[in-house]
């Protein structure tokens, strides 16, 4: 499973990498981007195929499920001071430690769920500010995660997550 995955990942990054050549047909001739376009979405297609045969995610689900339902929890508890958004490092890791736990349930299979520990603030530029649009995002992502079937659900799942995590939090 966790084979299929990393194809999927790398197999959609040529993707992409194959989409940005179109903006450069003066680099890339434009009949060798569309070959590459063509092979790399016919590859993406079958292995997505493949992915969605995969239907033993049970544990992937519940631990996404019990990961995300820790992050909430911390977050919903009162605080006497905001959260920092940096946590202590140049990242918004406040966003993008729960992508990071996600990632490695996807990706590595992991069998169990990590603690989840968020550092206060007493900065007012370090602090967070949109604490209750990022748990509304958690609660509907747990919601999404109990309704995964199969492997590229998951993957899929993943990827909305963090698109959303950098587009509309980072």
């Amino acid at each position: 499973m966790k084979e299929l995955i990393e194809k999927i990942e790398h197999k959609n990054n040529q993707l992409s990498i194959a989409k940005s050549k179109v903006s450069y047909p003066q680099v890339y001739p434009h009949s060798e981007t569309e070959i590459e376009l063509l092979k790399f979405t016919t590859e993406l297609l079958d292995l997505k195929k493949e992915a969605i045969q995969e239907t033993k995610i049970e544990t992937q689900r519940s631990l996404i499920f019990q990961q995300l339902s820790e992050y909430i929890g911390v977050i919903e508890k009162e605080h006497q001071y905001p959260f920092s958004i940096k946590q202590g490092l140049s990242f918004e890791l406040f966003y993008i430690s729960p992508l990071i736990n996600i990632k490695n349930i996807v990706f590595f299979n992991q069998n169990g769920i990590s603690g989840v520990i968020y550092n206060l603030t007493l900065n007012e530029k370090d602090a967070v500010k949109d604490k209750e649009q990022f748990l509304y995002f958690l609660k509907n992502k747990k919601i999404e995660a109990q309704n995964l079937n199969n492997l590229a659900e998951l993957y899929d799942f993943y990827t909305e997550f963090r698109e959303t995590i950098i587009k509309d939090f980072c």
